[in-house]
């Protein structure tokens, strides 16, 4: 009996975590949109912290590219992993 209960209670922890699976997708496929915007538009959004900036194409370069490729891996982390 004792054992019929924890696996209840397991199961119902899979079944709300497989609820939210679908938000962590839309989230991530919302992010890659945004990456593909911010790739071709030459302008991201950095956060840091507790503020954040924009940072433009032209005047940082490696820093616009270092912010593009660590959100397209968020991205696909949340389509893939989550």
């Amino acid at each position: 009996m004792y054992g019929l209960r924890i696996w209840r209670r397991e199961a119902k922890r899979s079944t709300e975590c497989r609820r939210s699976e679908p938000m962590f997708k839309v989230i991530g496929a919302g992010l890659a949109i945004y990456v593909c915007y911010a790739a071709v538009s030459g302008s991201v959004y950095a956060k840091s912290g507790i503020s954040g900036r924009g940072v433009l194409r032209e005047e940082s370069p490696t820093y616009f590219w270092v912010v593009i490729a660590i959100y397209a891996a968020l991205s696909l982390a949340l389509v893939l992993l989550f």
